[in-house]
């Protein structure tokens, strides 16, 4: 029997925080409606270089935000970003903004392609691999992310991954 990958073990975190996040109530009056007729899954356009290569793509994906959650015990506001079609790049990103003043913002990043995967996680408190910053623009009911970063295996990440919609982040089956 084998270990799981570097990458598979970060992914398992990344669905273990946004499980844990989904414990906390999230700020349903903030959160788009969906029109009728409208997809349910928000549209998510990741536009990204990473070790030299493009990963751009297009699709049906999730899109989530909490203004009031929490990571390793600091209060924080949580944006997600993913998408993960069956063939081409695949990008799952979770933004931190810790509420207290003077907080730096911290991320989780895992994008694969190419048989590639490159993760990037500046989450304190938990493993740290890599370095990088993302922001967080609104528009409309969405939001687009600018990424910069490098993996620690010294690969840059550079783009943008734009949401058309957050959706409330709440427990499955809650």
């Amino acid at each position: 029997m084998s270990l799981p990958s570097r990458s598979c073990r970060a992914l398992a975190a990344a669905a273990v925080t946004l499980a844990a996040l989904a414990l906390r109530a999230p700020d349903a009056g903030a959160q788009a409606r969906v029109p009728r007729g409208a997809s349910s899954q928000p549209t998510v356009t990741m536009s990204l270089t990473a070790g030299g290569r493009r990963l751009d793509a297009t699709g049906a994906g999730s899109c989530q935000h909490a203004s009031q959650a929490s990571i390793y015990g600091v209060p924080a506001a949580v944006w997600t970003a993913q998408l993960a079609p069956a063939t081409g790049p695949s990008v799952l990103l979770t933004l931190w903004r810790p509420s207290n003043a003077g907080g730096a913002s911290q991320f989780s990043l895992s994008l694969g392609g190419g048989g590639t995967t490159h993760t990037i996680a500046t989450v304190k408190g938990g493993t740290v691999t890599g370095s990088g910053t993302v922001s967080l623009a609104p528009k409309g009911d969405g939001g687009e992310f600018t990424i910069d970063g490098t993996t620690a295996k010294g690969a840059a990440i550079r783009g943008t991954v734009l949401c058309s919609r957050f959706t409330p982040l709440v427990a499955e089956g809650g």
